[in-house]
């Protein structure tokens, strides 16, 4: 797969959350992030299960800037990783578009994932959109029309984590 080959260097990147099922890629993000919001009730800390391997991982919400997050991304005995996200809504629903900032020098080769998510008291879920969902390269403004039609279809995802908010204490 080419995405494991091209973060071969960041192995110890819980990798789920970008492969898990093979998730649909793309060279844009869903939206462009200077027109998201961020959603503050995603702030903070979060201990997530992944569906892929049933691994824990904690997950540190955080703003980067007035429409993006940094994600922190740690798992036991793992160098932790940062991730890029920014929110998109399509067809009524939250969106993260997540990429991997690396490698910083090759931008061309920094792919976006898409995952829906669902916010429930302490719970959040994640479901990424399948690789096989569309077509690959297809236009932003295309791959955003058919994302946002499809966006309530369970078809379209497949179960990436389920996370509980991480309580002070």
């Amino acid at each position: 797969m080419r995405t494991a080959r091209r973060l071969l260097p960041l192995a110890t990147l819980p990798l789920a959350l970008l492969l898990s099922g093979c998730p649909y890629e793309s060279s844009e993000p869903l939206s462009p992030p200077g027109e998201a919001s961020l959603d503050a009730r995603l702030f903070g800390n979060w201990t997530c299960r992944l569906h892929e391997d049933e691994k824990d991982a904690r997950v540190t919400f955080l703003a980067f800037d007035a429409q993006q997050y940094a994600l922190l991304w740690q798992q036991k005995d793992e160098e932790p990783a940062l991730l890029r996200a920014h929110r998109s809504e399509l067809g009524g629903l939250p969106f993260l578009n997540i990429q991997v900032p690396e490698p910083a020098d090759r931008p061309a080769e920094r792919a976006w994932s898409f995952a829906r998510y669902t916010l429930e008291g302490d719970q959040l879920r994640f479901k990424a959109i399948k690789g096989e969902a569309f077509p690959k390269a297809l236009p932003p403004s295309e791959l955003r029309a058919a994302v946002g039609k499809r966006a309530a279809d369970p078809a379209l995802f497949e179960p990436l984590a389920d996370c509980r908010r991480v309580t002070q204490g």
